[in-house]
């Protein structure tokens, strides 16, 4: 389930949207990912809290960094 999870959030994310890690664990799937522009982080976000397999999402870290751009790590719940 953990898996399909990740499956559903990483497919059809813009080009600008890549994912550096991922851990998963039993009901736990711990992402970390690269969003170059704005655009693509509002697309990310807005696909994650969009999907019905997770019962929890947290934003654990969120940095900038010039060079590469938006870094959001996530943990999410699966139901």
């Amino acid at each position: 389930d953990e898996a399909e999870g990740l499956g559903t959030v990483t497919s059809g994310l813009p080009a600008s949207v890549a994912l550096t890690e991922a851990v998963i664990s039993k009901d736990v799937l711990d992402t970390t990912f690269v969003a170059t522009d704005s655009q693509g982080l509002t697309a990310l976000m807005a696909r994650i809290i969009s999907q019905e397999a997770f019962s929890k999402v947290d934003l654990v870290s969120f940095s900038f960094n010039p060079n590469a751009g938006y870094i959001p790590s996530f943990s999410m719940k699966v139901k």
